[in-house]
């Protein structure tokens, strides 16, 4: 999956594995669905309707998320959020209306 950023390190060798973009779309969602654990992920795998928001094909299974997260070292995962994620609490012309 590469977006305007960088390119994800996720990687797959399996025929069967899901694409980069179902496996992250599937992490956003459990994290925003306020989930703690891998075994949460299930709890997404009935939902058709958020998963098409995000260009998704499929909620992947915990196993998939657990597997692909597993095989990425630390250094190479860190280089690519501190790369990828956006920090509007950085921008200086942000302005709260409190």
């Amino acid at each position: 999956m590469t977006g305007s950023r960088g390119v994800c390190p996720l990687a797959w060798i399996s025929p069967n594995a899901p694409c980069k973009r179902d496996a992250l779309g599937t992490v956003l969602l459990s994290v925003l669905s306020g989930h703690q654990r891998y075994a949460h992920i299930s709890a997404l795998r009935g939902d058709g309707v958020k998963p098409e928001l995000l260009g998704m094909s499929k909620v992947v299974s915990e196993d998939s998320v657990r597997r692909g997260f597993a095989q990425l070292d630390e250094e190479t995962g860190t280089r690519w959020l501190q790369t990828t994620v956006r920090r509007p609490w950085r921008n200086k012309t942000l302005r709260t209306g409190f």
